[in-house]
């Protein structure tokens, strides 16, 4: 997964930066690494990424629309 596709991912899903980390698991700066293409997008982040885009996300997953 390309930086681009990561970003336009996010932003068909419709989470902030921030927000996307958090569902992941991962830090803020981590997720920035990988959108700025600083470090290559791990595989299992682009397999979630793929699994939320898809629509199959569980339930904990969805976003709820408040930004924590």
């Amino acid at each position: 997964m390309t930086p681009a596709e990561l970003r336009n991912e996010r932003l068909f899903l419709g989470y902030t930066q921030n927000r996307l980390a958090a569902v992941l698991g991962i830090s803020r700066r981590q997720y920035l690494r990988y959108e700025h293409g600083q470090t290559p997008v791990s595989t299992p982040i682009a397999i979630i990424i793929g699994i939320m885009a898809s629509g199959k996300v569980p339930p904990a997953l969805r976003k709820s629309g408040r930004e924590r």
